[in-house]
């Protein structure tokens, strides 16, 4: 067996340089009594470092791959401890060490499939290279997840590797600055064995190992840390990178390597200069490696900006308690069917998970990788599959301007700034407050529209502001010509007969700004408003309201204006109970857990918050997500959600959340004619927010009872080890990394798919986030992953919901060619 070619279809070729920095400040231990072992006789500290060693993978043109012929080895030298590590790790005695290397040299001898020192490819992205850094797992080292990080670089990520010296690798060589001597052998032994001048052998150490025999799970803590503290280092070699900094000066491999390699590296590196994506980076990891991702992530000044983690070994970090610092960045999560059906650590998992997305505002997701046909018969459920799940919840999502509040405040305002202009004169037309008003409002909605297409989005405030003195000439409303004079009369200039480039100038008073906005801020409710979300919607008056199975309406607004301006509006018309914002903790903190777990409040988003207005589709996709709407079905082009309404006044945004997969409700008090022609038919018509509520409930209600069956009720399907047929031969933990291509009996997951296909989809996975910002389950992450027979997709399963129909047997397969799927969990 071998490791992977590259796929024929990647985007590049993919180069290699590796780097092991000295450090300003070496990483040790934080404790009075750090831990030591000893090997050969001699005492060493075990959390330790002065050099950070790290292998970048990164795109190359293929013509660059082929010019110089070197390669990187799988097993760096020396050989002997290296595969006497990996013995080490998996138990097995170090006097078999060179038995078993003889025999399984082709293994041993294995050189990844990628060139060393190449130059970056020169086409770089518009947005630069995006870039991550990898966490190995226990045993491994930074070339042991080739396969993985080649895909990834070859289109166009860059990945740096660490290879983390706490004793948790499998063998890793530290070459110390010049100054640190120390005697060797050479030669073809050195090969084998190691030892020469300032290099130092690590392999493998056991918690057993460690003097004064600490509790093994309290070693492993200190080392998630220490570990933490060199992926940090890691990125900080790639930002002096990016920044253009000499870095092969301070290299302790290089200082060993001739001139002209030297000259060679600082050559390749010096081309990454600006290139790198350095505000956005990504960690990655597996297993130990995962743990050391989260850990990272759980700190106030971590510098990544999400990570993705692969079988997440989390018995090393928290899980409760006063001192756990949830993980407040995205968190994404992959795991094998191995992990997920260790039900004790899934547990754990599925918290840290939870709070995480709870934390980021519905960011994140659980999934396992798995196989199709594996699951015990079950007829009910199969039966049960065919048919849709009532939901469990409403989600009503209400635009805010014009809908749930009106603009009288802004026409007293008006009145009250320009009571001579605004009555009745003869030779002059009436000006009617109402119109100036709702020209103003659908005026600024308009250029606040045009700008965010333009990529100039500008909070709809300085719109409101901006086009202020342009509605009142248009209106006919002018200056005064002084400040005794009487207004003009005249509309199109401040002074009749004054030059054109007047016109680029506001002639208004200052008051009349500072007005006209603070009305902004003292917006009334539309009719039936308070009744609708506090009495309707929560079924206060116990009508019974709600639908079968639904004990809670979400309330929600989406607006065009800040959160600052949606908060104070909500808090002063509703009060503390129901106009708290459910989306921050301080709204959490000021309400009862009873209040909070009928949901209370109003949960609001602004656009201000993606920097995009509506009707842009990115607005009701991001509202979405951000609710944790499920659509009825994820593969569909067009996605469609099951009782998620968008309610508003405007038509244009009825008919673009309809687009988006709402179903909508729209109220007649401002456009008064729906224009059926260009938008279509909302769901749900009413003159104001309490007849709307009402018939939203009426509507999901009567759909209960259309739906309703003599079939028995529907179970929500959950993954269990014990409803799994297949029981594998070799964990499917190792999947991830290259030890299923190059040692057969770790690729023998039966019941389950290829290490191949597991590999691609992973990759595929990743790409999607990294490089196209399909990040969320809303985003179409999941959606289309093709397998490796016969180009089958993947089929998405999500607990919660029904179970998927049964597929044939002809279409599942043999053990070695199932069909894969994608577990979706519930967090």
């Amino acid at each position: 067996m071998s490791l992977p070619s590259p796929p024929s279809d990647a985007r590049y070729a993919v180069s290699t340089v590796t780097l092991e920095i000295a450090l300003d400040q070496p990483i040790k231990q934080d404790s009075p009594t750090p831990y030591t072992y000893q090997e050969g006789g001699v005492t060493k500290p075990l959390l330790t470092t002065d050099t950070v060693l790290l292998t970048i993978y990164y795109p190359t043109s293929r013509t660059d791959a082929t010019s110089d012929g070197r390669a990187l080895d799988w097993l760096e030298a020396p050989k002997l401890r290296s595969i006497g590590g990996l013995l080490k790790y998996a138990g097995v005695p170090k006097y078999l060490a060179l038995p078993i290397v003889l025999p399984a040299y082709s293994v041993v001898s294995q050189r990844l499939p990628v060139a060393v020192d190449a130059d970056l490819i020169s086409d770089t992205p518009s947005d630069d290279f995006p870039v991550a850094v990898f966490s190995h797992g226990m045993g491994g080292t930074r070339t042991t997840y080739s396969a993985y990080l080649t895909s990834l670089a070859g289109s166009g990520i860059i990945v740096a590797a660490v290879e983390h010296r706490d004793g948790s690798a499998a063998s890793t060589t530290i070459h110390h600055s010049s100054d640190k001597e120390s005697r060797g052998s050479s030669g073809w032994f050195r090969w084998l064995s190691g030892g020469s001048n300032g290099v130092e052998n690590k392999i493998y150490v056991r918690p057993a190992e460690v003097d004064g025999k600490p509790e093994p799970m309290d070693v492993r803590r200190a080392q998630v840390e220490f570990r933490r503290r060199e992926v940090t280092a890691a990125l900080n070699v790639l930002k002096e990178i990016n920044s253009g900094k000499a870095v092969v000066e301070s290299c302790t491999r290089s200082q060993r390597d001739e001139a002209k390699r030297r000259e060679r590296r600082s050559q390749v590196l010096s081309h990454f200069t600006g290139k790198l994506k350095m505000q956005d980076p990504w960690m990655i990891g597996h297993s130990f490696g995962g743990s050391t991702a989260i850990q990272a992530l759980r700190h106030t000044d971590c510098p990544f900006g999400q990570a993705l983690v692969l079988d997440p070994w989390v018995e090393p970090v928290p899980i409760t308690g006063i001192d756990v610092i949830p993980v407040s960045k995205p968190l994404y999560t992959i795991n094998s069917e191995d992990f997920t059906q260790w039900k004790s650590h899934m547990d754990d998992v599925t918290t840290i998970a939870r709070e995480s997305k709870s934390s980021t505002g519905g960011k994140g997701w659980l999934l396992t990788l798995g196989a199709e046909g594996t699951e015990k018969s079950d007829g009910s459920a199969a039966a049960a599959s065919t048919r849709l799940a009532p939901p469990s919840r409403l989600v009503v999502v209400h635009d805010m301007f014009g809908t749930l509040f009106g603009l009288s405040a802004c026409i007293d305002a008006l009145v009250s700034l320009f009571p001579d202009q605004l009555q009745e004169a003869e030779g002059v037309p009436k000006i009617v407050p109402e119109l100036v008003v709702m020209d103003w409002f659908h005026g600024t909605q308009r250029d606040f529209t045009y700008s965010s297409v333009c990529g100039q989005y500008k909070p709809i405030g300085e719109v409101f502001k901006g086009t202020l003195p342009r509605v009142l000439f248009q209106a006919g409303i002018l200056p005064k010509k002084s400040a005794k004079g009487k207004s003009l009369t005249q509309a199109g200039s401040f002074q009749d007969g004054g030059p054109a480039e007047e016109a680029l100038e506001n002639p208004f008073d200052a008051v009349v700004v500072e007005t006209m906005m603070g009305a902004l801020k003292k917006l009334q409710p539309r009719p039936g408003m308070v009744d609708a979300l506090t009495r309707v919607y929560r079924d206060r008056d116990g009508k019974g309201r709600l639908p079968p199975g639904v004990n809670k309406v979400d309330v929600w607004a989406a607006t065009n204006g800040s959160l600052e301006l949606g908060r104070s509006s909500f808090l002063r018309t509703l009060g503390e109970s129901d106009g708290a914002d459910i989306d921050t903790k301080a709204a959490r903190s000021g309400r009862s857990d009873k209040d909070n777990a009928i949901g209370a409040g109003i949960g609001l988003f602004s656009c201000d918050e993606i920097g995009a207005a509506k009707p842009d589709p990115k607005v009701y996709a991001e509202v979405l997500r951000r609710i944790q709407a499920e659509p009825i079905d994820a593969n569909a082009a067009k996605k469609e959600y099951q009782g998620i309404w968008f309610v508003a006044s405007h038509t244009w945004d009825t008919f673009a959340a309809k687009q988006a997969g709402f179903r909508t409700a729209w109220v007649t008090y401002e456009e008064f004619y729906s224009c059926p022609s260009v938008y279509g038919t909302p769901d749900v018509v009413g003159r104001n927010l309490e007849e709307v509520s009402e018939k939203i409930l009426a509507f999901e209600r009567d759909l209960a009872a259309a739906n309703k069956r003599d079939e028995a009720p529907i179970k929500p399907w959950t993954y269990h080890k014990d409803q799994q047929e297949q029981t594998n031969q070799a964990s499917q933990h190792t999947s991830f990394s290259d030890f299923p291509f190059l040692l057969p009996n770790m690729a023998k997951f039966v019941g389950s798919v290829s290490s191949k296909s597991l590999l691609e989809v992973n990759s595929d996975i990743t790409k999607r986030m990294i490089l196209q910002g399909k990040r969320e389950e809303s985003d179409g992450v999941f959606s289309g992953l093709k397998g490796d027979k016969d180009g089958q997709e993947w089929r998405i399963w999500k607990e919660g919901q029904a179970r998927p129909n049964d597929l044939e047997a002809a279409a599942v397969g043999s053990d070695g060619s199932r069909l894969g799927r994608l577990v979706v969990h519930a967090l």
